[in-house]
């Protein structure tokens, strides 16, 4: 089925010093396996290197009331994936926008 409006959430962010482009694969991996994959309204996970040690992860999902939903169940309570990926990002460097969009 043809999704012609998605909302998109856009986190670019660096990795803390050391942590490598495998680690950092490996464990984007697993978020993609644990619990995004089965969230409702979930679509697509997209993971991109803009420079070194800098990244971007595009999420999509067919509204925005299933990204907050899912959103509000991994702040209240992450599941190990999303700790261990957590754990691999300088926090400060992170800054998320998201919006509509029209495919």
């Amino acid at each position: 089925m043809r999704q012609d409006k998605q909302y998109i959430e856009i986190a670019k962010f660096k990795t803390k010093p050391g942590v490598t482009e495998d680690q950092l694969l490996a464990a984007d991996h697993e978020v993609r396996q644990g619990m995004l994959k089965t969230s409702e309204g979930f679509l697509l996970r997209e993971l991109h290197q803009v420079g070194p040690d800098e990244w971007i992860v595009i999420l999509r999902f067919t509204d925005k009331a299933s990204m907050d939903s899912m959103l509000a169940r991994l702040k209240e309570n992450p599941d190990a994936s999303f700790r261990s990926l957590g754990a691999l990002i300088d926090r400060p460097t992170m800054r998320v926008d998201s919006a509509w969009l029209q495919a």
